[in-house]
């Protein structure tokens, strides 16, 4: 088949009958354009588990953890005794203990505070277990004396790693993930 068999194409034609006036948008409000809508909101509100590897993380988010937040658990790194390397026990704002797996079970997102690299190993877990149960991790570190180390400790562990340069950036990027 030769390019001269064909038949030229039509040109296209408009697929509406009417342009698109200034007063569309309030033909788009009335009754008869409502029922195409979707009748329920388009995401469900997101549960984010925010944890602070450590105190000075810890003392930032206790700064925040009053003002109103969509779902978000703030949560510190409790002491780690001697139990399973599958496990990170971590504290309530009302000092309650809880174990990251029962945590897990209920949150879309983990976000990880830290300001210095020692919590490396729990970190780790926290990241190995949250994958395995196919929530989204972040981790936010604000800038202190080794940046460097603590990139290097939550990197690994973080689908997302925000360096903030100081605490005023953390609502903001707890905003920003919908926490």
């Amino acid at each position: 088949m030769h390019d001269d068999d064909l038949e030229p194409h039509p040109e296209p034609q408009p697929t509406f009958a009417r342009p698109t006036l200034l007063n569309s948008c309030a033909r788009a409000a009335t009754a008869s354009e409502a029922r195409f809508r979707v009748p329920y909101a388009n995401s469900l509100p997101r549960v984010s588990s925010i944890i602070a590897l450590d105190a000075a993380s810890a003392a930032m988010m206790a700064a925040i953890s009053e003002d109103p937040w969509k779902g978000a658990r703030f949560l510190t790194l409790a002491q780690q005794p001697d139990i399973s390397p599958n496990e990170v026990l971590l504290t309530g704002p009302d000092g309650a203990g809880l174990r990251l797996t029962d945590e897990l079970a209920t949150t879309d997102l983990v976000v990880m505070i830290a300001t210095e690299s020692r919590a490396e190993k729990q970190a780790e877990t926290i990241g190995r277990l949250a994958r395995g149960a196919a929530v989204m991790t972040a981790g936010i570190v604000v800038a202190g004396v080794d940046v460097e180390a603590v990139v290097q400790a939550l990197r690994p562990n973080a689908a997302v790693l925000v360096i903030a340069s100081d605490a005023d950036y953390l609502p903001a990027m707890l905003t920003a993930m919908r926490a």
